[in-house]
């Protein structure tokens, strides 16, 4: 009879039987497994050990951990009471004397850093009429213009008297010669029409009023030390109101602006060949004094009013056509036109204080007043309308409609 296969019930104690009395190569694979784990467990400990050492790597802002406890409980266990043979290096470190870090910073801020008691700097200086008096005394009658400006840092009033001072002592090397006796190809006519074209280029590209003067002072200077064919005297002044507007202007037009208003007559490098002529010609010097600054001084020290301001502009304007004014000072000059400015309209006089910061007196300007009376009676020409046309608007209070008196009154 064939043997009939264990039921579940067999199969299951017989399992149980066999845990019950495990063979002895069960016992032997088991007994390896512990003695692996018990290994493994041993060197780990080994390895934690290694790592709590001196050997542990310090971190930047110090342990944050555990070992800062344990530290403080060795402490506690061995105060009183240290052995000589102790190996333990965890309770040997608390033992080293280590600095304060906040004693540290103390020490280096009382021994490098010396903070004053009170700051005597420039700093703080605020602006206000009693830190900006001048040192200078001023006569009797003569009122304190620049004082009055105290508050206003962009008058710079502690060094405006100064810096007008300065330009009258430089206007002495900028004042050119006559030059019309060596110039064989041109006549004052050709100048007086180069000027008003030049006020028209100034209008054209509404560059700044110091420009157009830097620029007739340039083309004076430069006739006055070279001579010129009459075919070259538009490319000098093409080429003095670009160098006037590198200097003068915030954003100056190119070189190709300039060679489109003459019409394409000259090329790019005439103008540039024509460029290093010129500033080689004045030494490369062309922070020139102009009478256009002396004026707004003059105006704003006598109070005048815009419109007897744009009269004076007006008439200082018209002289820079006048060949036979070109040798006479700027602070001159625009002092002349200021007083001029003041026959026309009754609207002033030379008082002391004009007197004082302009250095000249009633009597020293009315030789220069009388020309410009002149220059302003005599008849205009017809192709020279720019600048009266320029004056007769409503902007500039249509000053140049203002006739001139018959006769000066000094």
């Amino acid at each position: 009879m064939a043997p009939t296969k264990p039921s579940g019930i067999t199969q299951m104690v017989t399992r149980m039987r066999a845990a019950a009395n495990p063979s002895k190569a069960t016992v032997n694979s088991l007994k390896a497994v512990t003695e692996n784990n018990s290994l493994v467990h041993k060197n780990k400990r080994k390895a934690e050990t290694v790592l709590t050492s001196d050997n542990k790597k310090r971190s930047a802002l110090g342990d944050l951990t555990n070992a800062s406890s344990k530290l403080q409980d060795a402490k506690k266990a061995t105060k009183g009471k240290v052995s000589s043979t102790t190996t333990n290096t965890n309770l040997a470190r608390p033992q080293l004397a280590r600095p304060s870090t906040k004693a540290l910073t103390l020490n280096l801020v009382k021994e490098d850093v010396k903070v004053p008691e009170q700051i005597d700097s420039e700093a703080t200086i605020y602006f206000s009429p009693e830190n900006v008096k001048p040192k200078r005394t001023l006569p009797p009658n003569v009122e304190d213009f620049d004082s009055e400006c105290g508050t206003d840092p962009f008058q710079t009033p502690q060094y405006a008297q100064d810096i007008f001072l300065y330009f009258k002592q430089r206007e002495l090397k900028f004042i050119p010669q006559r030059y019309m006796d060596q110039q064989t190809e041109l006549t004052c006519d050709m100048r007086a029409v180069l000027v008003d074209w030049l006020v028209e280029v100034q209008e054209s590209f509404e560059l700044n009023h110091e420009t157009l003067y830097s620029a007739v002072r340039l083309v004076d200077l430069y006739l006055s030390r070279t001579t010129v064919s009459k075919e070259n005297l538009q490319l000098v002044g093409t080429t003095a109101m670009l160098i006037s507007s590198k200097f003068e202007e915030r954003c100056p037009p190119c070189v190709d602006d300039f060679l489109y208003i003459c019409d394409d007559a000259y090329t790019r490098r005439d103008l540039i060949k024509m460029e290093m002529s010129i500033l080689k010609a004045v030494d490369f010097d062309i922070g020139l004094p102009l009478s256009y600054s002396f004026l707004r001084r003059y105006a704003r020290v006598s109070k005048a009013s815009m419109e007897t301001l744009t009269l004076a502009r007006f008439i200082l304007e018209t002289s820079l056509m006048e060949y036979d004014l070109i040798n006479v000072k700027d602070s001159l000059m625009a002092a002349s036109a200021l007083m001029m400015a003041f026959q026309m309209q009754n609207s002033g006089d030379w008082t002391p204080t004009l007197e004082y910061y302009s250095s000249f007196t009633k009597t020293e300007l009315s030789e220069t007043t009388q020309r410009l009376h002149s220059m302003l009676v005599k008849p205009q020409s017809k192709n020279l309308k720019t600048i009266r046309n320029k004056y007769s608007h409503k902007v500039f209070y249509e000053v140049a409609k203002i006739a001139p008196p018959a006769a000066l009154e000094f």
